[in-house]
């Protein structure tokens, strides 16, 4: 039997199981995320939640930019088989440009919500974690 990584890290970003059993994702540091990017980062958070619907925290305040089409992958229903829900974490006005962008194009099938820490994102899903 294979166990399940701790982690898994792609061209543009790192997907781990905290100790609360949330899926969490940083984006490195200035990429230019593209379909195949979203791709792998949807394989690495099927691998990482391991069988398992789970909260998402995703931090995506170093990114420099998405694809169109990476958009629209991420904002598919597909998207979200393995979360619950997501609570991005930009930090700029540039990633927060980028998560208003998203969210204002793409009717998300869970709930979505954008914060400025990662604490305040963490508080919210704590909160909600319980909710269908």
């Amino acid at each position: 039997m294979t166990a399940t990584p701790t982690s898994v890290t792609t061209r543009t970003l790192r997907f781990w199981l905290d100790d609360e059993g949330f899926l969490r994702g940083e984006c490195f540091e200035d990429v230019e995320s593209t379909l195949e990017d979203a791709r792998e980062a949807l394989r690495a958070q099927e691998v990482i939640a391991a069988g398992v619907r789970r909260p998402v925290l995703m931090d995506i305040s170093k990114i420099r930019s998405i694809s169109r089409e990476a958009r629209q992958l991420l904002a598919s229903p597909a998207a979200s088989a393995w979360s619950t829900r997501l609570a991005l974490v930009v930090a700029s006005p540039l990633s927060r440009a980028i998560g208003n962008f998203f969210l204002g194009l793409n009717r998300l099938v869970i709930p979505t919500r954008l914060f400025s820490t990662p604490e305040d994102a963490l508080a919210w899903l704590r909160r909600t974690s319980g909710e269908p």
